[in-house]
């Protein structure tokens, strides 16, 4: 049974606070999924400024090839 890193106290799996202390208990679980979270955002940000850039590029050419 998992145990409260603020005070010691056993906790139920699925406990988001501890009932003794009132600490966040945040699970490994829940850890790792934020950051993946984290990671696909930093991603979508990426391929975004990507596109953006290629974007820009592609228009800056086309009114060149029109001057």
């Amino acid at each position: 049974m998992p145990t409260c890193p603020q005070c010691g106290a056993e906790l139920q799996a699925d406990a988001k606070y501890c009932i003794m202390c009132g600490a966040r208990v945040r699970s490994a679980e829940s850890e790792q999924s934020s950051s993946s979270l984290t990671s696909a955002g930093v991603a979508v940000a990426i391929a975004t400024a990507t596109l953006c850039a290629a974007i820009v590029v592609g228009a800056f050419f086309l009114v060149q090839s029109m001057l």
